[in-house]
């Protein structure tokens, strides 16, 4: 789990980012089964920054999600270090 932020404190999308750039500094720094893991997770942090741009490019809007998707996401990619 990252230092500073725990899968639970994730509320939006912002905090998934910030997560993410945490959860993947936890997997560059300790082992895991993949060394590239801390890689797609940070790119994953840098989309959940800038998918607005993505969205619109596509012709549709960002939906809005509830804290508790936005937490069940954190929850989802924090578990899957854990089992990966």
């Amino acid at each position: 789990m990252p230092d500073n932020m725990r899968s639970d404190d994730v509320r939006s999308r912002a905090d998934l980012a910030e997560f993410l750039r945490e959860l993947a500094h936890e997997a560059e720094t300790t082992e895991v089964e993949n060394p590239r893991t801390w890689q797609y997770l940070e790119a994953a942090s840098s989309w959940a920054t800038d998918c607005d741009q993505a969205y619109t490019n596509q012709g549709e809007v960002l939906p809005e999600l509830s804290p508790e998707a936005w937490r069940f996401v954190a929850r989802l990619l924090d578990a899957a270090l854990v089992y990966e």
